[in-house]
Parts: structure tokens; sequence; C-alpha cells
């Protein structure tokens, strides 16, 4: 090698160094707690930068079980952050109205573990929150949204090599995702994840051309994935002009939709998904289950509305899932109607009943008595809707002869 080169080298280098020890200069190697702020001012241990703080944690802190490390946010909008094969780290925002990290994607995530985040806004253009491979990471009053015109994803989570699945906590959170093409709030491949007292909502905008192709605020698409939600709201809400896909072509209006294998259980709140009001026929469906996977919600709500001749199913299954969700509709003279023409909602054989207050003594329940008949969802009743009548014995409409 040449003197010349190696002069240029060593320039390179030292340029190098000084640029990283610049930058890190005014954070304490060993600090416990470092700070971001707009305006850092007289604050020590501060940086206006997430980036410049995300790279002090994995070049020069090393943060571990023993000797944590807490990211203080000041008010304000500020860069994403990223992890990689690190941890131990918490991100405490000032509020999630007054902090935000925002990005394309504004936390991308590779192998983590302990990270937490508090009292902040999460906020990408394509994707909020992009997770690979395993570790472990908690939300305590968290807004973690989407705002996009492509495909969207509030959570998007994917195993890596090993195919170890990540665990998540979220304790009092909003996941948002809008956009107007496929639209996910929380997307879920290679994860368990909990929610409490939380919410997931999936808003559909205008669509950028005659579809949006599917608008679902919570899938769990991998074979070891799970999603579990207590006490909390799954909304999938539409837009004005939206024309979704039909249920059954695997896309449209979903609450909460599980494939390959994957679980979802709920328990508590409730479940929307309503195209009402739409200018278009649309679907919708409460639960869609399909290739094997596992549906258990119990002592949950359900909102689900199709618009105008559009089908609303509260439960849509192949035949390989399994679903577990007994549900009673409210008494009424009439069957629960799913639709804005009073199309009755659509389910699965036995998981729905409703009492018919209008009934009599033959079986006649066309507002024509007084007496009360329990009605049982059943797919080979056609006469009067897909409704057996415990009390007669026979379908809903089948007149004793």
């Amino acid at each position: 090698m040449s003197i010349k080169k190696i002069i240029s080298i060593s320039a390179i280098t030292v340029c190098s160094l000084t640029i990283s020890n610049s930058v890190y200069a005014a954070l304490d190697p060993n600090a416990e707690v470092v700070h971001v702020r707009q305006n850092c001012g007289q604050l020590t241990d501060c940086s206006s930068s997430m980036t410049e703080i995300a790279d002090w944690i994995h070049f020069t802190r090393h943060p571990s079980v023993n000797n944590p490390v807490i990211v203080d946010i000041g008010p304000g909008q500020f860069s994403g952050f990223y992890c990689s094969g690190d941890g131990n780290i918490t991100l405490r925002g000032s509020g999630a109205n007054n902090t935000q990290l925002v990005g394309n994607t504004a936390i991308s995530v590779d192998s983590c573990t302990n990270l937490s985040f508090e009292h902040l806004t999460v906020k990408g253009s394509y994707k909020g929150i992009n997770w690979t491979g395993p570790g472990n990471s908690s939300y305590t009053d968290v807004v973690l949204a989407v705002d996009g015109n492509a495909v969207t994803y509030a959570w998007f989570d994917n195993c890596d090599a090993s195919n170890q699945i990540s665990v998540h906590y979220f304790f009092g959170s909003k996941i948002i995702a809008e956009g107007n093409f496929y639209n996910f709030g929380y997307y879920s491949n290679c994860a368990e994840t909990w929610f409490y007292g939380s919410e997931i909502t999936a808003k559909a905008k205008q669509p950028s051309g005659y579809h949006v192709l599917a608008n679902v605020p919570v899938r769990v698409a991998g074979q070891n994935s799970i999603v579990q939600v207590y006490g909390s709201a799954v909304r999938a809400i539409r837009g004005s002009s939206d024309k979704f896909y039909k249920i059954a072509g695997n896309q449209g209006l979903v609450a909460a939709q599980a494939q390959n294998g994957a679980s979802f259980h709920m328990h508590g709140g409730i479940l929307t998904a309503t195209a009402a009001g739409a200018n278009q026929d649309n679907d919708a469906a409460g639960i869609l289950a399909l290739g094997g996977s596992f549906v258990h919600v119990i002592d949950t709500a359900f909102n689900v509305r199709g618009s105008g001749n559009g089908t609303a199913y509260r439960i849509f299954k192949d035949a390989t899932s399994t679903v577990s969700s007994p549900f009673q509709w409210a008494a009424s003279a009439d069957v629960p109607v799913g639709n804005d023409f009073g199309s009755s909602i659509k389910s699965e054989t036995g998981a729905d009943m409703f009492v018919e207050t209008d009934c009599d003594t033959t079986g006649n329940c066309q507002n024509s008595g007084t007496d009360t008949h329990i009605m049982i969802y059943n797919d080979n009743c056609t006469t009067d809707g897909p409704w057996f009548d415990t009390t007669t014995g026979r379908c809903r409409g089948v007149i004793a002869p």
C-alpha cells in the first residue's frame, strides 16, 4: 500500500472518530437516564435526535437487565427509533398527545428484549412498528398509528431464522390504522400478544381505486401466533364510498381474522365491523377463521352490519377452523338484521340464538301472538331465515299442519 493511501485512510478514520465522539460527547456512557428534547438548552445527557440516542445505546451504552436505560422524551415530534439485538430500554414520552415518534416505519426492532414504551405516540406512513425475531415488549398509554395511501400496518411482526416467537403486552393503549388499500391494525405472524383495556381500530379512507381491498384491525396469520384481548374494543370502520372485497374472498371488512393455524381469543369488550351508511353493497364480518385456525370469543359484544344488500357475518369460517363463540341477540319480534334492507345476520349453525316475542301456539311468529320462543341459528332452515324454533321443534316459519 502506498504512503499516500495510508495517509488518506488515516485521515478518514480520524474524521470518523471525531464525528462519532462529538455526537456522543454530551452523553455519559453510563447514564441511567438520557433526554431527548427539541432544544436541550442546559439539560445534560441530552440529544435532539432519536437516531443518535439509538446509536449511543447500541454502540456505547449496552444496557443490561441490571443496568437498564430510560430515554426521557419531551414534547414534540421526533424521528423514529430502532433496536437491534439489544434491550432493557424504556422510551418514556411526555404524554401520547405531546410526544410523537414518526417515520415511514416509525420503529424497527430486530430481536430485542425488555423494551418498554410509555406515554407517547408512534406514527408511520407505512408501518408504525415493524418487529422481527424473538424478544418482548410492553406498551402503556401508547398510541400506535399508521396513516398512509398504500398498504398500511400499525403493527407488523415476523419470524427470523430462529422461528422463535416474540411476546408483547398492551395496557390502556390505542392501535389505529388508516388507509385506502390494504389496511391493517395489528398484523401478527410470529408473536404472542396480550391486550388489556385497549382499542384496536382499522379505519378505511377514500379508496384510491374501486376497492379498499381489506380493512382489518386484527389479523393473526402465523401458525404459532396468538392474540388475546381482554376488556377492549376491536373495530373495523368503513369510509363513506368504500367498496370492499367480499368476505368469502379472504379480504374485506373484518374485525378479527385468524388464519394458517393461528389463534385469537377475546373476553369482554366489543367486536365491531360496520359498513353501515356506505353507498355500496358491502359485506362485514365480526370473525373470519380460515386455514385451521382457532377463535375463542366469550362474553364479548358484537356490532356487525353490512351496507346496502351486503351480508353481515357474525362468524365466517372454513371447514378446517374452529370458532367457539356462543352469542345471544336481543329479544325481538323479528330476527336480528345485518344490513340496510333487513336481511338476517349470518353465523354458524348452533352459535347464535335470540328470543322471539310474537309467536302464537301454532308456531306462527309473524306478529301474531305474545308467546316467547327461543330461536337457534341453523343453516338448514330456509323457510323464514336460518332459525330453528326450539319450542315447536321446527324451523321458523314452518306452521303446524
